[in-house]
């Protein structure tokens, strides 16, 4: 047990609101590197989100609508996985959370290449099992991480009692 530590172990970093604010933000953080190594890797943002979209619905629909429900399931997925880490993050130095949050950005990418990725279209498995998506998996984690940083830097200042 660290008993001369200055953290409260038991203590999580981020609210459960907060963590679903910071999945929303390093989700669409992960659209926006996507989008950005475009040129780079010829993966269309457009044809991803309608890929996840047709997860949803049928391919019968219009893409404008498919595009729509894929921004909506991202958002949505990013949300829960962000209130995921929110409530099991420990408050630890800014190190831990920066290798946790990456190490959450890479278990992200192996479950959705090898678990999620079994029920997706090939295409859409091909582009969740790529390198530039394991890249914006994390940049995600990274985002939280980021996030719990800044949340744990304006924290308001705590008494130690040291244990016996």
């Amino acid at each position: 047990m660290i008993s001369d530590s200055t953290y409260d172990f038991e203590d999580i970093v981020l609210t459960p609101r907060s963590g679903l604010v910071s999945g929303l933000m390093g989700a669409a953080l992960m659209l926006i590197l996507v989008l950005a190594l475009q040129p780079i890797t010829g993966f269309s943002l457009q044809t991803l989100l309608a890929q996840m979209g047709a997860v949803i619905w049928s391919d019968t629909a219009t893409e404008n609508v498919l595009v729509t429900l894929g921004v909506l399931l991202h958002g949505l997925l990013g949300a829960i996985f962000g209130l995921l880490y929110a409530l099991c993050q420990q408050r630890v130095p800014a190190r831990g959370l920066i290798t946790v949050g990456l190490f959450y950005g890479f278990f992200l990418w192996v479950g959705g290449s090898l678990i999620i990725g079994v029920f997706l279209s090939e295409s859409l498995r091909a582009l969740v099992r790529s390198w530039p998506w394991f890249g914006a998996c994390l940049g995600f984690g990274l985002c939280l991480a980021t996030s719990a940083i800044w949340v744990e830097r304006h924290r308001p200042a705590q008494t130690i009692v040291p244990k016996d």
